[in-house]
């Protein structure tokens, strides 16, 4: 991760001082570059930018990218405040607005490729936490049991009120690390040193961070399990027509055909891809490698280390419903002086959350 700092200027400002005074502040606001990025953008936005090119389906548009407008738009709105600390409400002309939202382009331009955040497309975003006094959010699985019975001439129409409900409490989790900066790095000029340790510290966060949600996927149970069926097409459209017929009662909306999402290891992701060129008139079909075309549509194939390269599945997500995500504080840092290691200590923290609250969104689709 690069997050584009100007040493070349540290060295100029002279004495020790000043470089360390001048870095510091340099560190701290370039750690806010990320956040900036994901707030301005749409988890749909911010995935599509991250996936790899070679895993997209034919005809889905790419993400939109980031430009200064939108991170100044952002910056001046009331949005900013959680997230920033405060609401950078300047003229457009400001230098240091300006230097900031061409910071955070750039940010996004160098490193949106190596960040894994395609998980944020699987989970709906709970809004109006990140900043908030609220320690929680609550998943609720009411039920009215509708039945929509036909109307007679003059019939009444008898309101259900009793509610069938189960409240799940899904709490923030904080998590936090720390690390040192030596003075002997600003002494003897070595930023590398001090490149290599934030970087590490930024990039290791958003990862463990993905390797979280993407967990709570991976582990579920074997009840999510699809047997292989004849062929990888014929397994996937059985795949999804399994999700339909289990959250067909739930009150999802779904049709006969919603988008899906995949979520597969890299070992994997070419034998996906295979099966999904098995379309309607394709020489897949017209030969016999695969008895079925693809009945449904995949909106994002997801390729994460995260699932293991021993997993011999790959998984099939209904996307949002009751799969829920929540950020309540951004990876943020605060810093001391440490004299008696000659040095100065960084701590981090973020708080977030997530929950998978139907299993039955879920299939673990045999790849044999």
């Amino acid at each position: 991760m690069k997050l584009n700092i100007d040493y070349a200027a540290l060295q100029a400002k002279g004495n020790e001082g000043a470089q360390r005074t001048a870095l510091f502040n340099s560190l701290k606001a370039a750690l806010l570059y990320a956040p900036i990025m994901l707030a301005c953008m749409s988890p749909a936005e911010v995935a599509k930018a991250s996936l790899n090119p070679m895993s997209r389906i034919a005809g889905v548009e790419d993400g939109k990218g980031l430009d200064d407008a939108r991170v100044k738009a952002f910056l001046q709105s009331d949005r900013a405040a959680p997230v920033v600390g405060a609401k950078w409400a300047t003229p457009g002309d400001n230098p240091v607005l300006q230097q900031v939202t061409g910071s955070v382009v750039q940010f996004f331009q160098d490193n949106v490729r190596d960040m894994d955040l395609g998980y944020q497309v699987l989970f709906d975003d709970v809004p109006g936490l990140l900043g908030s006094n609220q320690d929680h959010f609550e998943l609720i699985n009411a039920s009215m049991g509708f039945t929509w019975s036909q109307q007679k001439p003059g019939g009444i129409i008898k309101p259900r009120r009793e509610i069938t409900e189960a409240k799940v409490s899904v709490p923030y989790l904080s998590y936090v690390e720390g690390f040192s900066l030596l003075d002997e790095w600003l002494q003897f000029s070595k930023y590398y040193h001090v490149e290599e340790a934030v970087n590490e510290f930024v990039s290791t966060y958003y990862d463990q961070k993905a390797s979280r949600h993407y967990g709570l996927i991976t582990g579920q149970g074997a009840g999510i399990n699809v047997a292989f069926a004849t062929d990888a097409a014929t397994t996937f459209n059985k795949a999804v027509a399994g999700i339909l017929r289990k959250c067909q009662a739930k009150g999802y909306a779904l049709g006969s055909n919603p988008q899906v999402d995949i979520l597969v290891s890299p070992e994997n992701v070419g034998y996906v891809l295979a099966f999904l060129d098995a379309t309607r008139g394709s020489p897949m079909i017209a030969f016999g490698t695969q008895k079925q075309p693809i009945a449904f549509s995949v909106r994002n194939v997801i390729v994460t280390t995260k699932v293991p390269a021993n997993n011999a599945n790959y998984y099939v997500v209904l996307p949002g419903r009751k799969n829920k995500r929540a950020d309540w504080k951004p990876l943020t840092v605060e810093s001391k002086r440490e004299p008696a290691a000659s040095a100065e200590d960084w701590y981090g923290k973020g708080q977030y959350n997530a929950i998978v609250g139907d299993a039955d969104q879920i299939a673990r689709v045999a790849l044999a």
